[in-house]
């Protein structure tokens, strides 16, 4: 079987109000931002995405037709469709639709460790981790690059009882803390709050990531909740206004608007 016709697993759920077809979409989509296929690879034929996602060649076309409107494939008369040449402003696209997609990185991305210090909880830190004025937390820092090119700056901040359970964290691939917290607390997160804002190019921010100081950035800030109701990590997120696309979607549940 070809590499990039996906195993004869079930990926496709009839029951979900999403249509089928956006679900193939999304999917190949996935494959796509995560470098499983590259620019000027060759999709799998019709037959072969109806027979892997088993689903009728409208669904299939149909979602052909979502992914040549967003430009990530194009079609060669008497050749094929192929993934398209990505532009340099879709170098990474944060794809959350789930709790799942907010703990969880792309395939494309890997970190390199700034630093990671013990230090007192600033206003901001202690009011959204819920922590007593003087408290203690560990602070990392994280630079986000797909291939050598910087696409986010995170500071991390876990409370330090927390911290000291964290096994080695990696200073490169694509582990998240949130994964690990996860492990080690021994249950899982629940909830993510995500508050964006935009803000000014730190010199930090502007040395690593290649932007003019003071200039406009779009920052994240993620606080993260475990089952037993504690807040567990607050990530503050930069990310390269040129090399990064958040992108968010929202399902209609069954029965509702």
């Amino acid at each position: 079987m070809s590499p990039l016709v996906p195993p004869p697993r079930t990926l496709i759920d009839g029951a979900q109000p999403v249509p089928l077809y956006y679900q193939v979409a999304r999917d190949l989509e996935r494959r796509i931002t995560s470098r499983q296929l590259k620019p000027g690879d060759p999709l799998p034929t019709e037959l072969q995405l109806c027979e892997s996602y088993g689903v009728s060649r409208i669904t299939v076309r149909k979602a052909m037709e979502d992914l040549v409107a967003k430009r990530l494939v194009m079609r060669q008369r008497g050749l094929g469709t192929f993934v398209a040449e990505a532009s340099y402003a879709n170098r990474l696209v944060s794809h959350v639709g789930s709790l799942h997609d907010a703990v969880a990185y792309s395939d494309a991305l890997t970190f390199r460790q700034l630093s990671r210090e013990t230090l007192p909880a600033s206003g901001f830190v202690a009011e959204a981790l819920q922590l007593p004025a003087d408290s203690q937390v560990q602070k990392i820092v994280r630079v986000g690059c797909v291939d050598a090119d910087a696409v986010s700056l995170t500071d991390i901040y876990v409370p330090s009882d927390l911290a000291a359970r964290l096994t080695k964290i990696p200073t490169r691939g694509n582990v998240s803390i949130s994964r690990q917290l996860e492990e080690q607390l021994g249950e899982p997160l629940v909830r993510v709050e995500q508050t964006v804002v935009p803000v000014a190019v730190t010199e930090l921010i502007a040395e690593h990531m290649g932007l003019k100081l003071r200039s406009p950035i779009l920052q994240i800030r993620r606080l993260y909740t475990a089952a037993s109701g504690r807040h567990v990590e607050l990530a503050v997120v930069h990310y390269h206004p040129q090399r990064y696309t958040f992108k968010i979607e929202l399902a209609r549940s069954a029965g509702r608007i």
